[in-house]
């Protein structure tokens, strides 16, 4: 984990202590976000989504935003 990931993530403690359970397991469900115009909010549901555990998360983008 590089020193910027570390100090988001509150220093050196390990990611899995921000994990936050809900009353459903989504860690083995496939999740698929679409990505059309704004990639950074994309990126930030995804990292929420991450927070509460999942593990499948697949970001599309539209072909004109992958040049």
């Amino acid at each position: 984990m590089t020193p910027r990931i570390q100090a988001l993530h509150g220093g050196s403690e390990s990611p899995e202590r921000h994990v936050v359970k809900l009353p459903i397991d989504i860690s083995e469900t496939e999740i698929f976000l679409v990505c059309n115009d704004d990639i950074r909010l994309s990126s930030q549901i995804a990292s929420k989504l991450k927070n509460y555990g999942a593990k499948k998360i697949r970001l599309s983008y539209p072909p004109d935003q992958t040049k």
